[in-house]
């Protein structure tokens, strides 16, 4: 127990206010949006590559993930990466569909270039309830 370590002997337990506990879930599911963006776009770069569409509902189900991590709490964490993450889906639903590869590769493309969006707007977020918390 951490109380029982020689760190926790310095100063007894943490006490933290609401508002910080607020920015550390915020701060938490952040990185856990992030995670499944960064593990999305290297499956669909792979992808790209494969001639088989079988790991795509991965993709699928690391976006409507981070989709959910970041519209669980009353206010959104980004509106502006949940629309870019909405139309992530929506091509890697066309992705999982099509039988064709180029289609399919066009499709991953487009699903990369809205990942690669949304992350820039949690990060900027990220940053601006970061600097409010000062």
């Amino acid at each position: 127990m951490f109380a029982e370590s020689v760190s926790g002997q310095d100063g007894g337990p943490f006490e933290l206010t609401e508002d910080e506990i607020l920015a550390i879930g915020i701060f938490l599911r952040a990185v856990n949006a992030l995670e499944n963006i960064r593990s999305s776009i290297a499956l669909a770069t792979d992808l790209q590559r494969a001639f088989k569409r079988d790991r795509i509902p991965e993709i699928v189900a690391d976006t409507k993930d981070a989709i959910h991590v970041l519209t669980e709490l009353e206010a959104p964490i980004s509106l502006d990466a949940v629309a870019r993450l909405k139309r992530a889906l929506g091509e890697e639903e066309e992705a999982l569909k099509t039988p064709d590869r180029r289609q399919r590769n066009r499709a991953l493309r487009r699903t990369i270039e809205h990942l690669q969006a949304a992350d820039r707007r949690i990060v900027d977020r990220s940053a601006v309830v970061a600097a409010r918390q000062r």
